[in-house]
């Protein structure tokens, strides 16, 4: 959130990339909801856009999770300390239990 603030585009897309599609979502979602709003009238078929949605749903939490999962993994292998604080003794241990054998 600090680096999108700061207009640090390039480093808030390598802290959290899927942000900017959930923004994106979100700003797309409240655009309809606001024509629609204006007009009086529906611009799509919200009932069906939740049903579909409600059958992608497992899939998109189990992508996050693998996202997420990979992101944490791959924060503890390399230096990225705006990523996790070492000093943390669960960070710590984890570190030390991904590294290499003889490292």
């Amino acid at each position: 959130m600090r680096a999108t603030l700061n207009g640090q585009w390039e480093l808030a897309f390598y802290l959290n990339p899927l942000a900017y599609l959930a923004v994106l979502a979100t700003l797309l979602a409240a655009a309809f909801l606001l024509i629609e709003a204006v007009r009086g009238t529906s611009l799509w078929n919200w009932d069906l856009c939740f049903q579909r949605a409600s059958r992608l749903a497992p899939l998109l939490v189990v992508l996050c999770f693998a996202w997420w999962t990979w992101h944490v993994v791959t924060a503890l292998k390399t230096p990225k300390p705006e990523l996790v604080n070492f000093k943390n003794p669960v960070a710590a241990t984890l570190a030390e239990s991904l590294k290499p054998p003889g490292h």
